[in-house]
């Protein structure tokens, strides 16, 4: 399984014995993913709060029943605390 704490890396830097224009494309590209959110699901009635760990600017959809909180950001750098709602259904 990945490593899903806060600011680890998805996916490596390129090896060192890749050079020139390469190396650094590649280096470039996996910066762009790795700096792209985790979206993640869960259904916990509650919400993610000390069920979900992440990093700051991560996502997490709720799909539990009855619940009215969908979308939670995560703001905070602790890893299973710092969510917060930002969508809500209606």
């Amino acid at each position: 399984m990945a490593d899903r704490s806060p600011g680890a890396q998805r996916i490596e830097m390129p090896p060192s014995s890749v050079s020139g224009e390469l190396y650094g494309y590649l280096v470039r590209l996996a910066l762009a993913l790795n700096n792209i959110p985790a979206i993640s699901v869960t259904s916990y009635a509650g919400g993610p709060n000390s069920k979900v760990t992440g990093g700051p600017g991560d996502i997490v959809i709720n799909l539990a029943s009855g619940q009215t909180a969908r979308l939670w950001i995560k703001e905070m750098s602790s890893q299973m605390t710092g969510w917060v709602s930002v969508a809500t259904t209606v």
